[in-house]
């Protein structure tokens, strides 16, 4: 195949996706959690120095109530700016072939076994870290990712090699913006409700990394075309990630500022 210069080279795919889409979720994600790294400047500026005490609550809330006005915005600004899309799922949508009540029953059952082996789960990480000399860092970023999202993993592949990369992308950058926009604040705030403490306030060595996970998603998103190269570059930049957590001297998130 010719490649886009008019010359021989690897064949590219034509990829779907705008960055309104998705690359604009991504960006909003990273606006809110690197509210936790201002939350370090705000008690610098109070105290001084850097501070062992708890985050104040009430900034907590405002940054974990803050996702949940985000990710409705995206919502309804993704709406509004391609009114033609409802039109174009609802053709290719097929037939339902479960009931809305045998639907709500199989997904509840299903999110009560999930969080029933989600306890046992966190409850064995010490020992599993411990006996395979991991840090928990590692587990909770690399492994447990992988083998709890494995068929949203296979999904996108599958339906990528099919040509369809609008979702394919859809499907690999969905669940991450959820965690960043929903779940992490939504953490925040329920666990002020139980009376644990949870922060925004990650290592410094993390914000980085976040910051360039960003980046390279909304580069990649943007170009609205890829090809094997690229792909190989982000697979080996996860995988350099992957070794930078094997070797993190993870400390405690007060500490060093």
């Amino acid at each position: 195949t010719r490649g886009g210069s008019g010359g021989w080279g690897p064949p590219r795919v034509r990829a779907l996706v705008s960055l309104p889409q998705v690359g604009r979720e991504v960006e909003m994600a990273g606006r809110l959690l690197l509210g936790g790294a201002e939350l370090r400047t705000v008690r610098v500026l109070a105290k001084g120095k850097a501070s062992k005490a708890p985050v104040p609550t009430r900034l907590r809330l405002e940054v974990a109530a803050g996702g949940g006005r985000v990710r409705g915005a995206a919502l309804r600004r993704d709406k509004d700016d391609d009114p033609d899309k409802d039109e174009e799922e609802e053709e290719d949508e097929e037939d339902m072939e479960m009931s809305m009540a045998g639907s709500i029953v199989g997904l509840t059952s299903v999110t009560a076994v999930v969080a029933l082996f989600s306890g046992f789960l966190v409850d064995s990480i010490d020992g599993f870290t411990e006996q395979a000399n991991l840090s928990k860092t590692f587990v909770g970023i690399i492994l447990l990712p992988i083998i709890g999202n494995v068929v949203e993993h296979i999904a996108a592949v599958t339906v990528a090699m099919k040509g369809k990369m609008e979702l394919a992308m859809g499907i690999a950058c969905g669940s991450g913006t959820q965690v960043s926009i929903f779940v992490i604040p939504a953490t925040v705030v329920i666990g002020w409700a139980m009376g644990r403490e949870m922060t925004l306030l990650f290592p410094t060595f993390e914000i980085g990394l976040y910051i360039m996970s960003v980046l390279i998603v909304a580069h990649a998103v943007g170009q609205g075309s890829s090809n094997w190269l690229f792909g190989s570059m982000l697979i080996t930049t996860y995988c350099l990630v992957g070794v930078a957590f094997w070797f993190e001297n993870v400390k405690e998130y007060t500490d060093n500022p």
